[in-house]
């Protein structure tokens, strides 16, 4: 018996099926991003370590697949885009606000998943230098178009880290870090879960105990709460503004299935945040947590700039999470999911001038937009039929020695069988 050769774990290969579905919504996506503005790029796959390792957190310095090569200079793969496209913006000006992004892969040396591996997708984007709550804004009605642009039913979470830690400063906890990271475990491990790791973390669990209570709190409970705050009314006003005008946007567009609201138990697990955070559900499907997630991260860049400030919004979406989602509740069109051609080139005969005549439709109907696949096989015609019933081609078109010599080619429709003589010239 042969041996099997595997793919390494977390790993996954695509297989045309896949890659159609794959291609249909970079499609969808690239076509709304492009109507924003937004300029498409693409950071390197293998960075330096320390580039990977300047602000990502301790947990996901853990996930990095880090690697020396043959002159000895740590290196990693990249585990995100944000990262690489902070780096690209530090390295060479241009005028600001940018608007940046990309679709490509990443790794973590993380546990698998449903609808994560440790070679994953996503879908990236950066609204960098700019201060105001339209940038929020903005990505939040991106994102809305784009799940819409699926038909998806589309819950937005949106806090502020700001918040958090006016709220973690009311009840004296010192090690913010330390809990956001555990608060943003929450929806995996529970209350119970999170308040044994702040135990753990030696985090007063009475104190933690009544900040988690809070996590189902109403916003408007949040705002009394903090009301005599002063550091967190602009931040409160920030969060108003964009709730405010994404509704407007929501009722002018008639997106009767998206939503977005206040959730204090958002908090993003990435240390770089500093603002507004948000994250994007479908309540409609199984898988619970979210499909993309970003915010604010006003104080990333100037680790790699030397030392100068450039306010910046983004947020990713991950692609296998999108398709499980949509696999799921049938929203996946079943043409997209079925590979097809619409013309496939067979030959009756294979002399020098069926050939050629081969040659030339195909370009003919290549030039007019249509896909065409040409036989390279050496089957009879029946079974070039039969092949062609295999691969899903809606139209054949029969070359043979007559067909040269009249200056005709027959063109079958397989769906309905009906045949038609087409005049070409050979």
């Amino acid at each position: 018996m042969a041996k099997k050769f595997d793919v390494p774990r977390g790993m996954k290969d695509i297989y045309p099926e896949e890659m159609r579905v794959r291609k249909w919504i970079f499609g969808k996506i690239r076509k709304i991003l492009d109507s924003h503005g937004f300029l498409e790029v693409e950071p390197t796959v293998i960075e330096n370590f320390e580039t990977l390792s300047a602000k990502s957190g301790e947990e996901i310095e853990k996930e990095i697949y880090a690697f020396e090569d043959k002159a000895g200079r740590k290196l990693g793969l990249r585990f995100d885009l944000t990262v690489g496209i902070s780096r690209m913006v530090s390295n060479k000006a241009y005028p600001k606000p940018l608007k940046w992004y990309a679709m490509s892969n990443m790794f973590r040396y993380d546990a698998p998943q449903k609808g994560r591996y440790r070679c994953f997708w996503q879908w990236d984007v950066e609204i960098l230098g700019s201060k105001s709550f339209l940038s929020e804004l903005e990505c939040l009605i991106i994102s809305a178009k784009v799940m819409n642009s699926f038909d998806l039913d589309f819950l937005i979470k949106i806090n502020s880290r700001k918040i958090v830690d006016a709220i973690l400063d009311e009840f004296g906890i010192k090690s913010k870090v330390e809990f956001l990271r555990s608060l943003d475990k929450l929806p995996k491990i529970g209350k119970d879960g999170v308040l044994k790791e702040l135990k753990e973390k030696n985090i007063d669990v009475s104190k933690a105990e009544e900040i988690l209570n809070m996590t189902s709190c109403k916003y408007e409970e949040i705002k009394e709460f903090l009301k005599n705050n002063e550091e967190s009314m602009e931040e409160i006003e920030r969060i108003d503004n964009i709730l405010n005008y994404f509704e407007y946007f929501r009722k002018e567009e008639k997106m009767r299935k998206i939503n977005c609201e206040f959730d204090f138990s958002i908090v993003r697990g990435l240390d770089y945040y500093t603002g507004v955070v948000f994250e994007g559900f479908v309540p409609s499907s199984s898988l619970s947590s979210a499909v993309l997630g970003g915010g604010r991260y006003d104080n990333l860049l100037e680790i790699y700039t030397g030392g100068e400030k450039i306010p910046c919004v983004g947020f990713a979406g991950g692609v296998e999470r999108l398709m499980v989602v949509l696999d799921e509740l049938g929203k996946v069109p079943e043409e997209i999911t079925k590979p097809s051609v619409e013309y496939f080139v067979c030959f009756a005969s294979r002399t020098e001038k069926c050939l050629k005549a081969g040659i030339k439709i195909s370009e003919l109907l290549r030039k007019e937009g249509k896909s065409c696949f040409v036989d390279t096989s050496e089957r009879n015609l029946s079974n070039q039929l039969r092949f062609a019933n295999k691969i899903n081609a809606k139209k054949v078109v029969i070359i043979g020695e007559k067909d040269v010599e009249s200056g005709k080619v027959t063109v079958k429709d397989l769906e309905t069988g009906k045949e038609e003589a087409i005049e070409v010239q050979i």
